[in-house]
């Protein structure tokens, strides 16, 4: 029996080509999903800075001071959550005006520094697993004998003197070190220089 040869199947180098076309669409999308789950990431890190910044504010309405500044970080700054969720989720100190709690954070986004899980240890968690750090304006300023923070590694960046400065390491995970804390270009804040 003799075979046509112009019989209708598909020859190995188009089998190839169209691999190849369906691997180019594929790299394009997952390249194009990944950048989208980043935007969502700096998206859901800047909404939970507002929310931190919002209850900080609150907190100062009521209490009449910002929540306190000073929870240790893995790196050994004092700029951690910790003190600042204590504060303003539950009324440790006992004090008269609390009518919080001011922010509802759900469990997935605290993470414990220690092992001891001690309150001022949990740490308030990005997107990236990293902690936020939280900075107020009772660190620095009038109170310090001027308008900047007198000590650490904001003494001559501060930008919201009359608040509080909140940022997350973004996406990279790390940020300017000593003064230029929280000016990386990744770095989601809630001030701008």
């Amino acid at each position: 029996m003799r075979r046509n040869s112009s019989a209708k199947a598909f020859t190995l180098l188009e089998m190839l080509v169209v691999i190849m076309i369906i691997m180019m669409l594929a790299t394009m999308i997952t390249g194009v999903y990944i950048k989208e789950v980043d935007n969502a990431r700096v998206a859901t890190a800047a909404s939970d800075i507002r929310e931190m910044s919002l209850a900080a504010e609150r907190y100062k309405l009521d209490v009449g001071r910002y929540p306190s500044t000073g929870s240790l970080l893995a790196d050994g700054s004092g700029f951690g959550t910790g003190l600042f969720h204590s504060d303003v989720v539950y009324n440790v100190a006992n004090l008269p005006n609390w009518k919080g709690p001011y922010l509802n954070i759900q469990m997935n986004k605290l993470d414990s520094q220690t092992s001891a899980s001690v309150a001022e240890q949990v740490n308030i968690i990005d997107p990236w697993g990293m902690p936020y750090s939280f900075i107020s304006s009772e660190k620095y300023g009038e109170a310090n004998g001027g308008s900047k923070i007198q000590e650490g590694p904001f003494k001559d960046n501060f930008f919201n003197q009359a608040g509080v400065q909140i940022y997350s390491c973004g996406p990279n995970g790390v940020t300017e070190a000593g003064s230029a804390r929280g000016l990386d270009e990744d770095d989601v804040t809630n001030f701008s220089m």
